[in-house]
Formats: structure tokens, C-alpha cells, sequence
């Protein structure tokens, strides 16, 4: 089998909320699904599971700067 959910397999996490997860060890983030507004440029046609439903699928870009 080899489809979108075949790579996603890779990239698993237990983190519902990563914007908090990350604020925690000192990281200012910024978390985003494809095809959210600045981050869909077309590629993703694919609808993914609302960030407010735990349990459920995600997938994230992360942009993180380090808080000193």
C-alpha cells in the first residue's frame, strides 16, 4: 500500500495540543494544519480532523523559536 497514509505512519505523536506541549520546555510555537490559511499553497486537498477534537488524526507544521 502506498498512499497518503502509508508515510503518516512514521510521524506519530501523542500530542493533542503542541502549542502547549512545547511552551512547557520553554518554546514559543506556532502550530498550523495543511491547508489552513498559510499553509495549504494548493497541495493539500485532503480534509483534516478540527484541532479542538481530541483523540482524533492531526498532522502539524511547527514553527518554534527557543525563549530565553
Amino acid at each position: 500500500m502506498n498512499g497518503q497514509h502509508d508515510w503518516a505512519k512514521y510521524w506519530l505523536s501523542c500530542c493533542d495540543d503542541p502549542e502547549s506541549f512545547f511552551e512547557q520546555y520553554g518554546w514559543q510555537t506556532s502550530a498550523i494544519q495543511p491547508g489552513d490559511e498559510g499553509a495549504s499553497f494548493g497541495r493539500f486537498t485532503c480534509q483534516f480532523s478540527d484541532p479542538s477534537l481530541i483523540d482524533k488524526p492531526h498532522l502539524y507544521f511547527i514553527a518554534a523559536c527557543r525563549q530565553e
